[in-house]
């Protein structure tokens, strides 16, 4: 996905002045979307699991960490399983999870964590591009029965839940490019403004488009349909624009949508997630970025003179 950068090159007279692009990628950007790390606790031992990324494409591999931490050193067996997520049925009722894979791992435990034991699953398939699926991580002591009641209500021990579940989207390619435009100067603690640039390369015109841009914390609500927030993250995010709009993208034709980025504190780091989706066609991309100018509150550091 580095090409759309590439792509963009070519027509830099359809991009604002004082505007830029960097290169989106979900391959290189893809693990600042890591899911918030999760705990669950068996037979007295702490168990922390962690993904290496929220979102890959599809066909890559997705691999878990795991931590165990107990005031004494304890050895316990636990299952790790990959659950895809099979989406809505008939009357929008929720189609069981299946199983894609499954490892049974023992895992030793130490006052300050034990060695860290990694399980990894390669998910998904490259199929019809513009396609996103979701896979849950679940783990559980071994030989636990799977229910998804086991994990939507979950029995705490100690106030720490007895089962684990974190989940990453694959993505199957972009249907169409999509480009991130970034304003030329980016403040860490003042609102700016971003652009989210699709065009449409194909032969056919896109019936509607519905163009979002959240943060990393990324959740998936069915029906190809992703959503990312900015939670705990610093800033918000707000459309400035209609980012729905049911007119057609004729081929060769661009939709452009605006949003305003506000840090809620001196951020050091962004991370954005930009998702469009239409009927059967969709465009994800990832961007991590740095501010380029010092809060206002900063003095800029004095020069240092060189002979």
């Amino acid at each position: 996905m580095r090409t759309v950068a590439a792509f963009f090159a070519t027509v830099l007279i359809a991009v604002p002045a004082g505007w830029h692009l960097l290169g989106a990628d979900i391959q290189t950007d893809g693990p600042a979307t890591r899911p918030k790390l999760k705990t669950l606790q068996v037979d007295g031992v702490k168990v922390s699991v962690e993904l290496d990324r929220g979102v890959l494409m599809a066909g890559g591999t997705l691999k878990a960490t795991l931590i165990a931490t107990s005031d004494t050193p304890k050895t316990i067996s636990l299952d790790v399983r990959a659950m895809e997520d099979m989406g809505i049925g008939e009357e929008r009722v929720s189609n069981p999870p299946q199983q894609v894979g499954r490892r049974r791992i023992t895992i030793e435990s130490a006052p300050d964590g034990g060695k860290r034991v990694d399980v990894a699953f390669k998910l998904g398939e490259r199929g019809r591009k513009g396609v996103v699926h979701w896979f849950d991580i679940e783990v559980t002591k071994a030989g636990v029965k799977r229910s998804d009641e086991l994990f939507d209500n979950a029995e705490v021990d100690e106030g720490i839940p007895m089962a684990a579940r974190v989940g990453a989207a694959t993505w199957n390619g972009n249907s169409y490019p999509l480009a991130i435009e970034l304003p030329a100067v980016i403040p860490a603690d003042q609102p700016f403004t971003v652009a989210v640039r699709l065009t449409n390369t194909t032969k056919k015109q896109i019936d509607w488009l519905n163009i979002e841009l959240g943060g990393k914390e990324i959740s998936y609500g069915g029906l190809d349909e992703l959503y990312a927030r900015s939670d705990d993250q610093g800033f918000d995010i707000a459309a400035a624009d209609d980012n729905y709009v049911d007119a057609p993208v004729e081929p060769g034709k661009q939709r452009v949508a605006h949003f305003v980025i506000t840090p809620t504190k001196a951020v050091k780091e962004f991370t954005v997630v930009a998702h469009a989706q239409s009927s059967g066609t969709g465009a994800l991309e990832v961007l991590t970025f740095k501010p380029t100018a010092l809060p206002k509150d900063t003095a800029a550091p004095t020069p240092v003179a060189t002979k």
